[in-house]
């Protein structure tokens, strides 16, 4: 891990794993949501707006539930490499 992305990763790491999952998850289920809409309602056979939205809704559901694990296990991965790259530093 190279000085910016550690620096980088440590004022992020300071608001927390908690906001920062909730904050990821959301605006990735956010824009998957609005490019889904503006992709493929053009083309759907659904009556009305409503109609496509519940049609879709287990989809964005899935997509973001899947998200959060995903930002999750993106948070310790990168949490594990900093705590090495901070044990490294510390001993020289």
């Amino acid at each position: 891990m190279n000085s910016k992305k550690f620096d980088s990763w440590g004022k992020l790491r300071e608001k927390g794993c908690l906001k920062w999952l909730l904050q990821s998850t959301l605006t990735a289920g956010f824009v998957y949501s609005v490019l889904n809409v503006a992709l493929f309602y053009p083309s759907s056979d659904a009556r009305s707006f409503n109609q496509f939205l519940s049609e879709n809704a287990l989809n964005y559901i899935f997509y973001t539930v899947g998200m959060f694990f995903a930002f999750w296990g993106l948070w310790l991965y990168t949490e594990s490499k900093y705590q090495k790259e901070s044990k490294r530093r510390t001993r020289t």
